[in-house]
């Protein structure tokens, strides 16, 4: 017994007690950030947090009655735990049956009230909605950065095509934040 480890750990390129933790247990953890229809399996999420959606995007039309696919749940829980954002609560306006934009608002806690913080923060969210929301059902996404009372200091908002643009590269970083709207309290 003890010849056949021996022999199984030098096969496996592994020493005693190396323990080798197998792709589908890594799996697990992603699978349960994901969204129901991210877990097809054409849709891959890399161990690194950052979610890769096949080129040929959502079957999904923009102008459909689709109500938004993120699970602000999940989304609060990737972003609290990728990135450390302060993530106080995350609503939905499934405005597109009224005729309007699907917007996803995020209440954030910025630990100093600075702009540039809270753009990097915003980025994120963006980001990580643009990954989760692999039907484009999110139109609109708004933050309203808090300081440690809950008073809002700044709101900010983008356009998930403005997103997207600077995502692919048509437009520059500098670019998208002169396009966000912004408020100051």
């Amino acid at each position: 017994m003890m010849r056949y480890g021996e022999d199984a750990r030098r096969q496996a390129g592994r020493g005693i007690g190396e323990v080798v933790t197998p792709p589908e247990a890594r799996l697990a953890t992603l699978v349960s950030l994901m969204t129901v229809a991210e877990r097809r399996p054409h849709r891959v999420v890399a161990a690194d947090g950052a979610f890769v959606v096949p080129q040929g995007g959502a079957d999904v039309s923009a102008g459909s009655l689709a109500p938004i696919a993120v699970d602000a749940d999940r989304l609060t829980t990737f972003l609290r735990e990728q990135y450390g954002i302060g993530i106080v609560d995350i609503s939905e306006a499934n405005g597109r049956y009224n005729g309007a934009q699907n917007e996803l608002r995020v209440r954030l806690v910025t630990d100093e009230c600075t702009e540039a913080e809270a753009l990097h923060d915003f980025m994120l969210i963006c980001a990580g909605v643009y990954g989760m929301d692999s039907e484009r059902t999110v139109d609109v996404v708004r933050a309203s950065a808090v300081d440690g009372s809950l008073q809002p200091w700044l709101d900010l908002g983008t356009t998930m095509d403005a997103f997207d643009e600077y995502r692919r590269g048509d437009l520059d970083l500098a670019g998208w934040v002169r396009g966000l709207d912004r408020s100051h309290y």
